[in-house]
């Protein structure tokens, strides 16, 4: 019977991870090293592929046994690299990077892997300068461009992110992401646009998975029978976007909302014309004329600044008897203040947090109370407080506020007002019409929907923004609140 030899099973391999059929392209891969074990070219494409399939682990370890063979080798230096980075291995992957380049100092590849960990290491200065560096050697190069704009952004410096995109754009059309550029668009309020890409989330990187249905999608037309929304996103987004709902329902008959199972309770409360359920397994099943994603409806009914409900209050209703029972434990003749301060975001949590102790100006402020709205557990970092400082910020262990997202809203609407950072304690108090001041980074860690250039917020009126002047100073936004706080 006819065996292919090593060099034919690498052909075969080659044709499929052509043809993006990455898992036939690794066994066929597999194959020809049992016939030919440590043949360079075979371990090389197989690396390749498993960074394809997201094996990073994996593709490390041939790429270092590659560099066993050949510590000069400059494919696999940017392999490890890249690898490395992927697995939040920074300080790994900038000195691999480095190696490359004193390998060959005109590698574009490398200069982009450098500026890449660089700006992860929240050092977009030096990472802007190797960008720079590669596009004197390769101009117009697209990649270039565009990790440029995410410097720039990370540098707050928006508008120049968007020419960076454009230019990139002029060059390689398919090859710049219109997601990333969405969030500037959308960050400076071209919503036009900025919601056009927005919809790139569903193919580029599996930001988002449509929900699977032989219904239509909705675009946006009046529609005479139900249409199901579908939280595809964060709670947060999922609350922010939910404002939008009252709108919506003049334009369609009627309304399925699946949300996170936390939410179902708040939003049945306020929205009491929505059948309003939690989003599981069953969704497909559910009876309903046509669908849409909860974050996609913007592009129809937020294309304009003056789309906002200007003299909308907060459009949640917590259970009042739940919160006025909350307002009698707390008591009266203080201002009732609640504290949210970290996040528990993995990719940007330390740039949007701070510490408890961090609020001290505002907790020992007299003819305060201060109250625990963070979710997780706060535990140490009060008892700290109180054994240091002699501060106590009140804690209520019949809520937990992370998984009773009812409760919380009801804890928010006992408080006279409320400090955060951007969570979902910021939406849920914006949400709720409740005073409040919110304390966001300097770049890296917004979001766009806090925009640019201003301190209000369009979608929650309630809420007072206090961006950072310079990374890591929450000294001077901290004074500015206490100053206007009683």
């Amino acid at each position: 019977m006819f065996s292919p030899t090593a060099e034919e099973l690498f052909y075969q391999a080659l044709a499929k991870q052509e043809e993006n059929a990455l898992n036939d392209a690794e066994a066929l891969y597999r194959k020809a090293l049992q016939l030919a074990p440590g043949r360079p070219s075979i371990l090389g494409n197989l690396a390749v592929v498993l960074v394809g399939l997201r094996r990073f682990e994996e593709a490390e370890k041939i790429a270092a046994r590659l560099l066993q063979m050949n510590p000069n080798d400059e494919e696999s230096l940017l392999m490890l690299g890249m690898c490395q980075s992927n697995l939040g291995q920074r300080q790994n992957a900038l000195e691999t990077f480095e190696r490359a380049l004193r390998v060959n100092p005109l590698s574009v590849d490398a200069l982009n892997g450098r500026g890449n960990v660089l700006v992860d290491l929240r050092r977009p200065d030096e990472a802007l300068e190797d960008y720079h560096r590669a596009l004197r050697i390769t101009p117009n190069h697209s990649i270039t461009l565009k990790n440029r704009a995410s410097a720039q952004m990370s540098k707050k410096q928006t508008r120049l992110a968007l020419q960076s995109y454009a230019e990139a754009r002029i060059h390689a059309p398919s090859a710049i992401s219109q997601w990333d550029e969405s969030i500037c668009r959308l960050s400076l309020g071209d919503f036009q646009e900025g919601w056009k890409q927005y919809e790139s989330r569903w193919v580029e990187g599996a930001r988002g998975i449509k929900l699977a249905s032989e219904k239509p999608w909705w675009d946006g037309s009046p529609l005479n029978g139900t249409l199901l929304v579908w939280g595809e996103q964060g709670i947060g987004d999922q609350i922010l976007f939910a404002s939008m709902i009252p709108e919506l329902a003049r334009r369609v008959n009627s309304i399925r909302l699946a949300v996170d199972p936390r939410l179902v309770t708040l939003f049945q409360r306020a929205f009491p014309a929505v059948d309003v359920i939690p989003k599981d397994e069953s969704l497909p099943c559910k009876r309903f004329d046509a669908h849409v994603a909860l974050g996609s409806i913007g592009q129809h009914l937020r294309t304009h600044w003056h789309d906002f409900p200007v003299d909308r209050a907060g459009y949640l209703r917590p259970d009042q008897d739940r919160s006025l029972a909350i307002r009698d434990r707390l008591g009266h003749g203080k201002l009732i203040c609640g504290v949210s301060w970290c996040s528990r975001n993995n990719e940007v949590a330390e740039e949007k947090s701070l510490r408890l102790m961090d609020l001290r100006p505002i907790l020992a402020m007299e003819n305060l109370r201060s109250v625990d709205l963070q979710y997780g557990d706060t535990a140490d970092e009060r008892r700290r407080l109180g054994e240091e400082y002699a501060l106590q910020v009140t804690h209520f262990d019949d809520i937990d506020n992370f998984s009773d997202i009812d409760g919380l809203a009801a804890l928010i609407a006992a408080c006279d007002a409320v400090v955060t950072i951007s969570n979902t304690t910021a939406h849920l108090a914006g949400a709720l019409g409740k005073r409040t001041y919110l304390l966001l980074p300097y770049s890296t860690g917004r979001h766009w929907y806090w925009h640019e250039d201003r301190d209000d917020s369009p979608w929650y009126p309630s809420i007072k923004i206090f961006r950072q002047s310079a990374p890591g100073n929450w000294h001077d936004l901290i004074a500015r609140i206490k100053d206007i706080l009683l």
